[in-house]
């Protein structure tokens, strides 16, 4: 009774109005009030010397309808747990900052922070989006992305999320879709000027006793962009002074596709086993973004285009990827209205697959292929050092449940593991008393047939677990 009692308040929380400020503002701030005050931070930042090339881009002052308190239980576990649905007001910053591409050229990004009403904050949290097709989806777009930043706004952390590449100002580029060295840095630099924005925009430093953190958390690519930027700064690729600005402190990744590798080889599975993809879009996103970073390198000698079926090009899906009109969601349906089947052999073409759904190892494309998607793995050849958490359903149909075990064969395959704690926690494993790392294999909290909960349903679970996981098992 008590969990249905919880889960029915949360579900009020989850469906409770967000408004922007219009012409007289919440608090009274007009759109003038809003241009001065933008003006003025800009001002701030350059004065100060503005390393990071900050630009203010916009700021609006949000509400959430009140609706009621809920009980935080105390947590033991690092980083924050409380939601925004539990204040009232929130500041949304836009700005844009310089960061570089794989080719270490200088580019422009932007990034969405929230801080509470107060502007008291003792960290970061760094929110990596998931996979967006569409410039409405990104979190400066606000879309659906930036209502899961607001589910996670904390009072004591600055909230960042970063726009990918490909989006937001950047929209004009195409975006490095699992290139997670690029991504990565992009969205610790965009932290740094986010440190910056608020040091020296702002006027604001880290208040309370406790030293300042930085969380990051993410789900689906968004989880793999948050294992990749805690490997980041836990590399000699990463700055000493970096390193010592963000501290951090804990990360949560939720059905991340670690593995390209592994990903793809269960779509061949699944294909072999008549199993039709959820998420086709997927394959010409990896390609794209592989010829686009490594069209130099091991890519130089292969088209995107070589890499799929007529039919599959005929359904338009390489253009309607570079418009960035359409969500993830309506591509997947457009290919879909446009093919009559989408196996892998529908997808793929015979220079990469054979006709019987196995990767075709002896061509070019797919020695080039596989070199990038090696490139970019996270599962292995590292071993973390801070805490980090990991969720993953079983039955994932978009991000397998491959990636995990790859994970937990890779960085983890040295560690000794215990045996099942909760129902939500198969397995705990301390490095030592200081460094820990949780791995839970994630199966959902209310459905019944949770082994075969699909990807859109676990994000939101995800969210939902991370901020008010302790009442929940």
């Amino acid at each position: 009774m008590a969990m249905n009692k919880f889960f029915l308040s949360l579900v009020s929380l989850s469906l409770a109005s967000v408004f922007t400020a219009s012409a007289q503002g919440v608090n009274g701030m007009t759109h003038d009030d809003n241009r001065v005050l933008v003006q003025s931070v800009q001002r701030s930042l350059d004065a100060s010397g503005n390393p990071y090339g900050v630009r203010v881009e916009s700021h609006t002052l949000e509400q959430k309808a009140p609706v009621g308190q809920l009980a935080q239980a105390d947590s033991a576990v690092a980083g924050p747990r409380k939601a925004a649905v539990l204040t009232l007001d929130m500041h949304k910053w836009v700005i844009s900052y310089i960061s570089f591409n794989g080719r270490r050229d200088s580019i422009r990004l932007s990034a969405a922070i929230y801080f509470q009403k107060n502007y008291e904050y003792d960290g970061i949290l760094l929110a990596c989006h998931p996979t967006v097709t569409s410039t409405f989806e990104a979190p400066t777009g606000g879309g659906p992305v930036d209502g899961d930043i607001k589910r996670l706004c904390d009072e004591d952390f600055m909230v960042v999320c970063p726009d990918y590449c490909g989006y937001g100002i950047s929209a004009y580029r195409q975006h490095p879709y699992l290139i997670h060295d690029v991504t990565a840095r992009n969205c610790i630099d965009g932290c740094m000027a986010a440190v910056d924005f608020a040091r020296n925009g702002l006027g604001r430093q880290p208040s309370g006793e406790i030293a300042f953190s930085t969380c990051i958390v993410g789900y689906s690519q968004g989880g793999a962009t948050a294992l990749a930027c805690h490997k980041y700064l836990e590399s000699d690729a990463c700055p000493k002074h970096v390193k010592q600005t963000l501290n951090l402190w804990e990360t949560c990744c939720g059905d991340g596709p670690y593995s390209t590798l592994a990903t793809v080889n269960q779509y061949l599975q699944w294909g072999r086993e008549g199993k039709g993809l959820e998420y086709p879009c997927v394959l010409p996103l990896i390609v794209a973004a592989a010829k686009e970073a490594y069209g130099d390198g091991c890519m130089r000698t292969v088209e995107v285009e070589d890499y799929f079926t007529e039919k599959f090009l005929a359904t338009g899906i390489i253009d309607m990827l570079k418009n960035k009109n359409l969500t993830t969601t309506d591509l997947n349906l457009e290919i879909r209205k446009r093919m009559t089947s989408v196996l892998p052999v529908d997808i793929f073409s015979d220079k990469v697959i054979t006709p019987d759904g196995f990767f075709n190892t002896t061509t070019n494309e797919y020695k080039c292929l596989i070199r990038a998607m090696e490139t970019n793995e996270l599962a292995s050849g590292w071993v973390p050092k801070t805490f980090l958490t990991f969720y993953h359903l079983k039955g994932d149909g978009v991000v397998p449940y491959a990636n995990l075990e790859a994970v937990r064969n890779g960085i983890m395959k040295d560690n000794d593991w215990v045996e099942e704690v909760t129902p939500q926690q198969a397995h705990v494993r301390d490095i030592d008393n200081t460094d820990q790392i949780l791995v839970h294999m994630y199966k959902g909290l209310w459905s019944p047939d949770y082994d075969h909960m699909n990807h859109a349903k676990g994000g939101e679970l995800f969210y939902v677990d991370y901020i008010f996981g302790d009442q929940l098992r």
